[in-house]
């Protein structure tokens, strides 16, 4: 882009800045200057992202068999490759629902796992690998079949 930002030097191999806010995603080219001269030739981008929100889940109770197909209905929910779910500690599948156009609201479907025993669990969202879960805020509750 063309904003610039102070960076914060740890020492010969890392730097930190903030990126500075943008109106919409998307790529933007990443530069870094010393003394205002390029410090590098190497290309750089960063990607902005939207935010996602999760609106609600249905339904919000399952036996504690497993096997629940819960619908995530949220804003920005757009995986390009992989979802993964997750209730409480226990991964499980998820999948985008590609039947649904929605603009930038969204649908993911998470199978609930297979539980020891009766529940109420946090549910998160991993979209694309990311490192990092999406606390949706909603809870499901594993029930005795």
């Amino acid at each position: 882009g063309n904003k610039v930002v102070l960076a914060l030097k740890f020492d010969e191999s890392l730097v930190s800045c903030t990126a500075p806010s943008a109106y919409t995603p998307g790529d933007v080219s990443l530069s870094l200057l010393y003394g205002g001269l390029p410090f590098s030739t190497n290309s750089l981008s960063f990607e902005y992202t939207t935010s996602m929100k999760v609106y609600g889940i249905s339904p919000n109770t399952g036996p504690y068999l497993g096997g629940t197909s819960v619908r995530v209905h949220g804003l920005n929910l757009m995986p390009r490759s992989k979802v993964s779910c997750r209730f409480g500690n226990h991964e499980s599948y998820g999948y985008l629902d590609t039947t649904t156009n929605l603009n930038e609201n969204s649908v993911i479907y998470c199978i609930s796992p297979v539980m020891k025993f009766s529940s109420s669990e946090n549910l998160h969202l991993q979209l694309d690998s990311a490192k990092d879960w999406l606390d949706t805020g909603m809870e499901f509750h594993f029930s005795d079949p």
